[in-house]
């Protein structure tokens, strides 16, 4: 049975393992210049908005991975707290953030066992990115993760696939064409093909693959249930939608035809 416990593990196995050009590969939101500068953008506007309180606000960054985005909160001036279950992406993340050790702190953990702590310390900003849908109970962390932000403190996702139901047949159809006219690119068809046949035919296994693409297990992120819960912890939240693909040729394309198959919420605490 998969369970929060074995989805980490799958992926702290996983990800020990993958050097940075292997994870870069698929990594939409690091390797496309468009959602990059979309990420950067909003991050900034936010980081602007905490300067008005505390120049150097705190952030602490779940699932931070090998740097590239922990990065950017840096080079705004943050503070950053970098937990990930990897200690080869952790080690990853140092080096790319090299320069910036007096305000970086490194935690090598699952996250659910560092949100379960007795922490003193509170953050003006939680950020997830391209990592709830890797989390098999990405609410549960969620409701962990705002008893930590302060008083008018941000909760951050980005880079989430859209719930599969929530999409129209136009989006959700196109969608899934070029994310498969870019994963034929990538080796393995046979092994791939494989998985995708049982998992429709049989169903889920809990196993290494499996687990780190939890996502498809559920069909994408509840992106209505995580506004209502933070809505429901006094957040104003606002969402907005995107195209993400793996390609960045057909990730213009999926842009020029105007298919959102992706989103990212930002939540103010009032």
């Amino acid at each position: 049975m998969n369970t929060n416990h074995s989805v980490s593990q799958s992926n702290k196995l996983t990800y020990e393992k993958t050097p940075p050009h292997a994870y870069l590969a698929g990594a939409s939101h690091i390797k496309c210049s468009w959602i990059r500068s979309l990420f950067c953008q909003t991050s900034t506007k936010i980081v602007e908005d905490l300067k008005l309180a505390d120049p150097q606000p705190r952030i602490l960054d779940l699932g931070a991975g090998e740097g590239q985005v922990s990065k950017i909160w840096l080079e705004l001036g943050a503070r950053l707290t970098a937990v990930d279950i990897s200690e080869n992406r952790l080690k990853q993340l140092k080096e790319v953030c090299k320069g910036y050790e007096n305000k970086l702190e490194t935690i090598c953990s699952d996250v659910f066992e560092f949100l379960e702590r007795d922490l003193n310390q509170r953050f003006d900003l939680v950020c997830a990115v391209g990592f709830l849908h890797h989390i098999k109970d990405y609410l549960a962390l969620i409701q962990k993760a705002v008893s930590l932000i302060k008083p008018k403190g941000y909760f951050f996702s980005f880079e989430d696939p859209l719930y599969h139901k929530t999409l129209d047949f136009y989006s959700f159809f196109l969608s899934q064409c070029l994310y498969y006219s870019w994963r034929i690119t990538q080796g393995d068809i046979l092994g791939g093909l494989y998985r995708k046949m049982r998992r429709v035919l049989i169903g889920y296994k809990d196993d290494v693959y499996d687990n780190t693409e939890y996502h498809a297990i559920r069909s994408g992120v509840d992106q209505e249930s995580i506004i209502n819960l933070l809505k429901n912890h006094g957040f104003s939240c606002s969402i907005g939608y995107y195209f993400s693909n793996q390609s960045p040729l057909l990730q213009s394309l999926g842009k020029k035809l105007k298919i959102k198959n992706y989103f990212y919420i930002i939540g103010k605490r009032l």
